[in-house]
């Protein structure tokens, strides 16, 4: 797959998405969707004149938009460093998010994805709307070994992260714009998943997953009960 907002028989993805949050959550599902993300000619400067594939320079007089460079140095740029854990397939799981209704909610897209000991979980709201609700149990995936073949299963949260272990253990992770560190028990993310609360096209982003235990040394249990579920 190659990944992109827009090419030269296309509008800019600025002229399609702005300059904002959703444009901004569209690059991020561009940057760790599996496949190769592409950028348009002047995308991350934020030009918007339409360049054909017959032009041979550019008529607009257009400036680089310094702060949109510079989100995407924050926010995009260290993505692009971990094509690694994003680009393949085999370890993708893509999750519905339930609300407290029980309703999937179609508007917030969610996935997770891993290479070797490093783990992602990305999230990103296409609405206006603020969202709720728990990812638990991932939309099917086809485990037949042949492509004529068809043999779907379904992967909880705690396999996707491969973190099926002892329900001792706790889970600490982090969201990479915000830079806060969150910690759940094994224990309820086996049971009830991970709830999540996303404002309007709102994206976040999760890594740094790793299992901790509790000591005397490093009371995790004191943090967890400190956060009561804050960053």
């Amino acid at each position: 797959f190659v990944n992109f907002l827009s090419n030269p028989d296309e509008d800019t993805a600025i002229a399609q998405f702005g300059k904002g949050d959703k444009y901004f959550g569209a690059t991020v599902l561009m940057a760790t969707l599996p496949g190769l993300p592409m950028f348009a000619h002047a995308q991350i400067e934020g030009f918007e004149e339409k360049y054909g594939m017959e032009y041979r320079r550019a008529y607009w007089d257009e400036t680089p938009d310094e702060g949109l460079i510079e989100r995407h140095k924050r926010q995009i740029f260290p993505l692009l460093k971990k094509r690694y854990m994003f680009a393949g397939a085999s370890n993708f799981r893509l999750f519905p998010l339930i609300n407290n209704d029980g309703h999937r909610v179609d508007s917030v897209i969610a996935y997770t994805n891993r290479n070797g000991t490093e783990r992602s979980l990305i999230l990103v709201n296409n609405s206006y709307s603020s969202y709720a609700g728990w990812i638990k149990t991932a939309m099917p995936v086809n485990k037949a070994p042949g492509a004529d073949q068809a043999q779907l299963e379904t992967e909880d949260l705690i396999y996707a992260l491969s973190f099926d272990v002892e329900n001792s253990f706790y889970v600490i992770f982090q969201e990479q714009d915000s830079q806060l560190w969150y910690i759940r028990t094994v224990d309820e993310i086996r049971n009830n998943g991970l709830f999540l609360e996303l404002s309007g096209y709102e994206s976040q982003i999760y890594l740094n997953f790793q299992l901790v235990s509790d000591t005397q040394s490093n009371p995790w249990s004191s943090i967890y009960d400190d956060l009561q579920g804050r960053g």
